[in-house]
């Protein structure tokens, strides 16, 4: 039987160790669940194997793959047999070039001779309408299974997968996860995946590694680790997850009016060529209270993103309008950013990848200095618990956690009135996100800003907001509480985010149980 093994895998990044000592053994049928904090060197064990390093890391141990016997320090590419499926699939495939090419190119060069049978088999049919599309034509949904097919071109034998259904909604990452594990039982793939969501994980895999700064501190049967977790990080997990489900929102607070939407209309051209537009969002209508925490939801695609890209100005609604308590007339950029800052789902993305951290967070400080609410940058820093150590490294050398919190101290240095979170907590691990939302929770509360939260789940949203709002295709279809959503969804969009949660939710009060009481 094929298998990997790894003995002594060891990964330093100048004076800092990134991994020690790891050992592991992955037969080709297996399917591994690789858990772990943020920042705990999860992708970076992935992307070692694969021979993907950071710029002047030193890499050492042995690997015994297919029959053969390396020596990791001198594995600078890629194994024929391993394939990875990278998390951000919009960043991973190419912006400007047609998923045909890529496919063709990729098979080609692997010997291939049916690239169009795998998209059929990833599940994007009509293989025409797919084959022609470049990755910003297609859902997130769809991107992750082009890359997939991508992956399978290379005709691996493993899978490494990071967490490649952390940016999709509920109904897209049951496709997906659907996809891997057909895809494993039907070509006799391994699998190896990162991911940090129980639910996904039980669902997928059947043995775990737990890694916790950069050395492997728990393995076994997933069902055992999870009904009596040893480590301290592995039994907050399990907490976590029933923290997230079972946790009542707070109660709404009667507050004034911070923002108001009034039949707001976008729409943009398709091409330069033409005159016909496509209509993104269509007579929203919805209003903030000054401190209130909203939840706004809906399907991949569905106007979320762009409504929060038009409340911070980038951008101009077709018709309608967006006005601010005690401000009238138009709003300059400066102006505009002093009342509303957007943490985006990408954070490391979001900065500049060439620049420190103190350099980026110091250029909106030099931009606000002087400015009424503006704080210095220590202040930002210490409200969003952003580590001194921190600010001379560059996004890359931080995990997706630390990113998120240097996001959130570059939008508080200006103390926006609204606060946008544009899934923002979904590539964190259970743990740091219930940390970062009762963080949250306290910011709004002491600092009186506003916040939109952005979101695929419910259990976030019932968690921190006390009002949600629903988007489908581009219309406002629901506003309702928490509480009243929970119990009574109207529209069929909010029907199924409840519905997803109720499973979600049951399955972690079930496994609760059982960590608590134990059976034999």
């Amino acid at each position: 039987m094929t298998e990997l093994r790894v003995d002594g895998l060891n990964l330093r990044l100048g004076d800092q160790w990134l991994l020690r000592e790891i050992d592991l053994c992955i037969g080709a049928d297996q399917r591994v669940a690789l858990l772990g904090p943020s920042g705990s060197g999860k992708t970076l064990l992935l992307r070692a194997l694969m021979g993907l390093l950071p710029v002047g890391a030193s890499l050492s141990g042995l690997l015994r793959w297919n029959g053969q016997q390396l020596d990791l320090s001198r594995q600078k590419r890629p194994l024929p047999g391993l394939g990875l499926v990278f998390q951000g699939a919009g960043q991973a495939l190419h912006p400007l070039r047609r998923i045909g090419d890529l496919l063709s190119e990729t098979a080609a060069a692997h010997g291939v001779a049916d690239p169009r049978g795998l998209l059929a088999e990833v599940g994007l049919r009509p293989v025409e309408r797919y084959w022609r599309r470049r990755p910003d034509q297609l859902s997130g949904g769809q991107r992750q299974r082009a890359l997939i097919a991508l992956t399978l071109a290379a005709r691996p034998q493993l899978l490494l997968a990071d967490e490649p259904t952390a940016a999709l909604d509920s109904v897209a990452r049951a496709e997906v996860l659907a996809l891997l594990r057909r895809l494993c039982r039907e070509r006799g793939l391994g699998l190896l995946l990162v991911a940090h969501d129980p639910a996904l994980v039980r669902s997928v895999c059947d043995q775990a590694l737990v890694i916790v700064d950069g050395r492997l501190v728990e393995r076994g049967a997933l069902k055992q680790i999870f009904a009596a977790p040893e480590q301290p990080w592995t039994r907050a997990l399990v907490a976590a997850d029933g923290r997230l489900a079972e946790q009542a929102a707070p109660a709404e607070r009667g507050q004034a009016q911070c923002v108001s939407v009034e039949q707001m209309h976008l729409s943009i051209r398709t091409s330069l060529f033409t005159r016909r537009r496509q209509t993104l969002l269509e007579g929203i209508n919805f209003a903030i209270g000054s401190g209130e925490r909203v939840a706004l939801m809906g399907a991949s695609g569905s106007g979320k993103s762009t409504l929060g890209r038009c409340l911070v100005g980038l951008h101009r609604p077709t018709a309608g309008a967006i006005r601010w308590s005690g401000l009238s007339g138009p709003l300059g950029a400066a102006k505009r950013a002093a009342l509303v800052q957007m943490v985006l789902q990408d954070s490391r993305a979001a900065l500049n990848p060439m620049h420190r951290v103190a350099t980026s967070l110091g250029e909106v400080s030099r931009v606000q200095r002087g400015k009424a609410r503006a704080i210095p940058v220590d202040r930002a820093c210490a409200l969003a618990e952003v580590d001194p150590i921190w600010l001379q490294r560059r996004p890359g050398a931080l995990s997706g956690g630390q990113c998120q919190r240097v996001a959130l101290a570059r939008a508080l240095i200006v103390q926006p009135r609204l606060l946008i979170l544009d899934e923002s907590l979904s590539a964190l691990d259970p743990p740091l996100r219930v940390e970062l939302i009762e963080q949250l929770e306290k910011l709004s509360t002491d600092q009186g800003f506003a916040l939109l939260l952005i979101t695929h789940s419910f259990s976030e949203a019932r968690r921190l907001c006390s009002r949600v709002l629903v988007l489908d295709e581009g219309r406002l279809v629901e506003q309702a509480t928490t509480a009243d959503l929970a119990l009574q969804p109207q529209h069929p969009a909010s029907q199924a985010l409840v519905d997803a949660w109720r499973g979600a939710a049951d399955h972690s009060i079930d496994q609760q149980r059982r960590v608590l009481s134990p059976g034999p």
